[in-house]
């Protein structure tokens, strides 16, 4: 593999070929927790400076129609912030920064890196979108993270997607 002269210091390079089917060991159930979380924590500091920003007061002063506006304000800075924070992992290295911390990073089957609206459109959208329903939003999270604990390690979004969370290849010196 070559070297690239133009890239920072100390940056790892992504494999340009796919990887062959089932040769890198899939991200553990730890793993994928611990980026998740790490994720959640990132996106959500912005999150909590704007709803400081915005001064949420007590529901019980307001009526629905009266917190609309910030709420959807809030929902809205947790997707950007989201897309801002990670937009450069995900198009180059088809990982968050959790997933970068952590080593782990998303593939499709085939071994190849998803595409950005695979990971955007498919991956994340369907989630964010059924997220923001009252009841069917915590039901459907459930739902999505329970197949992770079958054999494949997949959950409902990357049966989705076809995609799966994996190890990555450590590069040989």
């Amino acid at each position: 593999m070559e070297t690239n002269p133009y890239a920072p210091p100390g940056q790892e390079s992504m494999p340009e070929a796919p990887l062959p089917s089932g040769e890198a060991p899939l991200a553990t159930l730890g793993q994928r927790f611990l980026a998740s979380l790490i994720d959640s924590l990132i996106i959500y500091l912005p999150v909590l400076l704007l709803a400081l920003l915005i001064d949420y007061a007590p529901l019980d002063q307001f009526v629905w129609e009266d917190r609309f506006l910030p709420n959807l304000l809030v929902t809205a800075t947790t997707y950007l912030a989201f897309i801002l924070i990670n937009f450069h992992l995900l198009s180059t290295r088809a990982q968050t920064l959790g997933k970068a911390i952590f080593k782990i990073q998303v593939r499709r089957l085939d071994g190849r890196l998803p595409s950005l609206a695979n990971q955007l459109g498919i991956r994340y959208f369907v989630y964010w979108f059924l997220a923001i329903f009252p009841v069917i939003g915590p039901f459907f999270a459930l739902i999505d993270a329970l197949p992770i604990f079958r054999k494949n390690r997949r959950c409902l979004h990357d049966e989705i997607a076809r995609t799966q969370v994996i190890q990555m290849p450590r590069q040989e010196s």
